[in-house]
């Protein structure tokens, strides 16, 4: 997978984020063909090398059954907090979120997370809480994702609409060219408005430039707010420069440039981000060292943030 097509995955669907890598609703034979090497382990590390935390997956037939949070204790010993369980029915996942107690037991919060998979494609995810439901519906276009509908329900019984906003994407020759948002807050806004707008521009095949645009409500305007250009070297991304709308001194002003090195297999090992005329970190470095296990990201260092971030595979 090139970069840009995982920064382009980043931006437009971070929910994706860990349901087809973690189970399927499919046979574990096709699980097995899709996913070769399956998530085992997460662990997160300060940048001093203290462990802060860890998550473990375990498998039944080739699909995840349940995970366990873990934070470590005074003796050293592992203490587990938090337990997700999945339970698959047909193309249904459900998500069922446990928290241990003063007890030791396990008791079932009231949270749930439901997957509704079309094609081995997900079409519906809902995130049912207590005090509310967050809805979010995908449709398709082939094989791209051609919008995404998000609801956010309250009230006393969760069917009072609060917000609704949709994503519609835009796509020739097989990339991504525009992806637009619209909003409405039930609360303040009756109709469903603009609200932002991202432009990729291409070479060939090769993302070249990011345009976001925010929606003037007053003027009926699309305004740039934040642009983003890259570059490439023998067809690998080797950096790029983001910059951002200063209306208060009326310019562009860079935020940090990016730069990447890879190894002989292709794959990321270092990314470097230089911050320059950021507001709150100017001048600040994030290095970013990437470790590849069989082909897949086990591990990389983030000190500014979560530290060392770790995963492995079985």
């Amino acid at each position: 997978m090139k970069l840009h097509k995982l920064l382009l995955g980043l931006l437009l669907a971070p929910m994706f984020f860990g349901c087809s890598a973690l189970f399927d609703p499919s046979s574990g034979g096709d699980t097995v063909e899709k996913n070769p090497y399956r998530l085992k382990t997460t662990n997160v590390f300060m940048s001093t090398g203290i462990q802060t935390s860890k998550i473990e997956y375990f498998y039944q037939d080739e699909r995840v059954t349940h995970s366990i949070y873990s934070v470590p204790s005074v003796d050293n010993s592992w203490f587990e907090t938090r337990k997700d369980v999945y339970e698959y029915d047909g193309n249904k996942v459900t998500k069922f979120e446990f928290f241990k107690a003063e007890s030791g037991d396990w008791e079932e919060s009231n949270a749930y997370t439901y997957f509704e998979f079309e094609d081995g494609r997900l079409v519906k995810l809902t995130y049912d809480i207590f005090n509310g439901t967050d809805v979010q519906e995908y449709a398709y276009d082939g094989n791209a994702l051609a919008s995404m509908e998000f609801r956010k329900f309250t009230g006393a019984n969760k069917d009072q609409e609060v917000m609704y906003n949709k994503h519609e994407n835009v796509y020739q020759g097989g990339n991504l060219i525009e992806s637009i948002v619209y909003y409405k807050d039930k609360l303040s806004i009756l109709e469903l408005s603009p609200y932002t707008k991202d432009s990729f521009i291409y070479n060939s095949d090769n993302l070249t430039k990011y345009v976001n645009y925010q929606y003037d409500m007053n003027t009926s305007e699309w305004k740039e707010r934040n642009i983003t250009e890259y570059t490439y070297t023998g067809g690998l991304m080797d950096s790029y420069v983001k910059s951002y709308w200063s209306d208060a001194e009326n310019k562009w002003l860079v935020t940090f440039q990016a730069d990447y090195e890879y190894n002989e297999n292709n794959f990321v090992v270092r990314m470097e981000n230089v911050y320059t005329e950021s507001p709150s970190v100017n001048n600040r470095i994030h290095t970013y060292e990437y470790e590849e296990e069989k082909g897949n990201l086990k591990s990389f260092e983030d000190p500014q943030r979560i530290g060392i971030y770790q995963t492995s595979v079985l």
